[in-house]
């Protein structure tokens, strides 16, 4: 089995947030859950065929709407010939998550994938995080003129 580190960038707007949200009760596969960016990872992978079930890891999470210029993750996959030492190429991983995401209409883009040790961990492993903060600021003037500003006052 072979461990691949998959940096990658998405528009959060459409989902839930960037991890698997399972709603109490009976549990559910991680596959189920299509409105996050976890979500979309796991089902993407599957397409692969690997004798293991894959769940991609994160190495952070978003809240709902956020987007990522650049996050990451980790995977294991086994080939359906890892017993004859083979595994999967990091630019056919790179091509077909983009070709999925992509067919999907879904708004992540992967742009690399790496081979690392099995001992490495996309969230403990990782040496420093940057969060870049952008907020949008409405002028006065685009304000409707019926619109009630004080709804939006401070206390």
């Amino acid at each position: 089995m072979q461990r691949y580190l998959v940096f990658f960038s998405y528009i959060g707007t459409r989902f839930r947030g960037a991890q698997v949200q399972l709603p109490p009760g009976p549990r559910l596969e991680p596959y189920e859950d299509r409105s996050t960016v976890q979500g979309m990872f796991n089902l993407a992978l599957c397409h692969f065929r690997s004798a293991n079930t894959p769940v991609f890891v994160l190495s952070s999470r978003t809240d709902s709407g956020v987007h990522a210029l650049s996050s990451s993750g980790h995977v294991d996959l086994a080939h359906p010939y890892h017993e004859e030492g083979r595994v999967f190429r990091p630019a056919r991983l790179l091509r077909e998550l983009n070709r999925y995401f992509d067919k999907t209409a879904t708004e992540i883009s992967v742009q690399r994938v790496l081979c690392v040790p099995e001992t490495f961990h996309a969230r403990f492993s990782a040496v420093s995080r940057a969060y870049l903060f952008r907020l949008g600021v409405v002028r006065a003037e685009a304000w409707p003129p019926d619109a009630d500003r004080t709804a939006c006052a401070d206390p």
